[in-house]
């Protein structure tokens, strides 16, 4: 398009070309396409399967055994394979006790008898929940919110020797207390 003067202005190109709608068509596309991978990135990241099924249940730990190490988004491992995460973390101190809200794949029938431990590696403070075993249909099977209490984690020495050796271990060391003790009178 000609200006009246006869001279070109080729600083701005001339709408009718085209151009101008299309360069807000591509800043347009690219800001789609950069938000839209923003968002996976999250997902991955924040380690979420936004399509599959949860169900959400509450691990009551005593006092006692405390939650050292659990954060929101650790782990929840059934057998050690990764099933879920730790949502939420309540402290009731007045009623002696700690609440960890979980979620886990809603595939998975957890039962009021299920043993939950906190595990945590030899080196390192990565500590997750492990459910080692979900249960008995005799025990009854658990509703999304109900609660379960979790079981003494054994410590160091479960990590080693895993937990059901843990309280053979622990005995195994009453005894020799019991006999060197013994042998001392």
């Amino acid at each position: 398009m000609m200006p009246r003067g006869g001279v070109r202005d080729t600083l701005r190109p001339a709408m009718s070309d085209g151009t101008g709608y299309s360069n807000s068509i591509r800043a347009g596309a690219f800001l789609l396409t950069g938000a839209v991978l923003a968002l996976v990135i999250i997902l991955v990241l924040s380690k979420t399967s936004a399509f599959s099924r949860m169900n959400g249940y509450v691990v009551v730990f005593t006092m006692e055994d405390g939650v050292g190490g659990i954060e929101i988004g650790s782990e929840v491992r059934v057998a050690g394979l990764k099933v879920g995460r730790v949502t939420e973390i309540v402290q009731k101190f007045e009623e002696q006790r700690i609440e960890v809200e979980i979620e886990m794949r809603a595939a998975i029938a957890l039962h009021r008898d299920a043993v939950v431990i906190r595990s945590q590696p030899l080196l390192g403070n990565f500590t997750w929940l492990n459910i080692s075993g979900l249960g008995t249909e005799g025990g009854g099977r658990m509703n999304p919110g109900d609660q379960i209490d979790a079981r003494k984690s054994g410590g160091l020495l479960a990590t080693i020797v895993g937990p059901a050796n843990a309280g053979n271990a622990d005995r195994m060391f009453a005894d020799l207390v019991a006999v060197t003790g013994a042998l001392n009178d």
